[in-house]
């Protein structure tokens, strides 16, 4: 779980016999080994490095660093992380680009896809084109008019 996630609720927690709260939970857990500890911190490093990053010239130090520091990580699953960073730097790097303030992402495309998918769904598949497109156009934008083929 990330750590801005862990609430600061107490539960009692029955085969301890007395309250913790997550994060006391948390810290016991990562007590049980050293290398469990280093791993969610550099994971919650990377995820702090991709929340708070401002641009693509600050985020190109910061991320060859932890791409060496993945890489070197005693579990493979890290490394192959670092090997999957390597891979895709540059389009991790634009995806710190700002336009009109916020970065840009596939989020909205993602969401329009998701929406026409659903439309599939609902109408069992659509054997005349011409139908779905209009369905398609007068769902997704209520402005658009619809034109007969």
């Amino acid at each position: 779980m990330d750590f801005d996630n862990i609430k600061y609720t107490r539960k009692p927690q029955s085969r301890f016999y007395y309250l913790w709260d997550k994060h006391q939970v948390l810290d016991e857990l990562l007590k049980i080994d050293e290398k469990l500890t280093e791993a969610y911190y550099l994971k919650e490093e990377y995820r702090e490095f991709n929340l708070t990053c401002d641009s693509p010239e600050e985020a190109k130090e910061k991320l060859e660093d932890f791409i060496k520091r993945f890489k070197k990580s005693p579990f493979e699953e890290f490394r192959e992380f670092g090997k999957t960073l390597s891979n895709w730097h540059d389009e991790i790097l634009n995806s710190f680009v700002k336009i009109q303030g916020k970065r840009m992402n596939n989020g909205p495309m993602e969401s329009l896809n998701g929406r026409l998918d659903k439309l599939i769904s609902d109408g069992y598949g659509y054997t005349n084109f011409a139908r779905f497109r209009n369905r398609a156009m007068y769902s997704l934008n209520k402005d658009e008019s619809i034109i007969n083929f």
